[in-house]
């Protein structure tokens, strides 16, 4: 996640400000959008990913009044200094 590891102004693998980060899967998109490995990502991968990137607008209004589910932020917690996201913990680490 090279491309919003730096946006806290240090590169440390950790994605700190996920709300700046504007990354396009799609840079990573393997030729041809077949899935050929783990170096890149195939068609159905990044569409996946903007699936769960994107707020959902209900029709109606539930009960509670929500007209809306929020995305998930798929950045959040990111830690690429071992390749994989650190899982959720619940608890937030500076």
């Amino acid at each position: 996640m090279s491309a919003c590891d730096k946006l806290d102004g240090v590169a440390d693998g950790i994605i700190s400000d996920v709300r700046a980060c504007h990354f396009n899967p799609r840079s990573l998109r393997c030729p041809a959008g077949a899935d050929t490995g783990d170096t890149c990502l195939s068609d159905a991968q990044i569409e996946a990913f903007n699936v769960y990137n994107t707020a959902i607008a209900f029709r109606q209004p539930l009960g509670s009044g929500e007209t809306q589910y929020p995305a998930y932020n798929v950045y959040a917690g990111a830690d690429t200094s071992t390749g994989h996201r650190a899982a959720s913990s619940g608890r937030f680490s500076p």
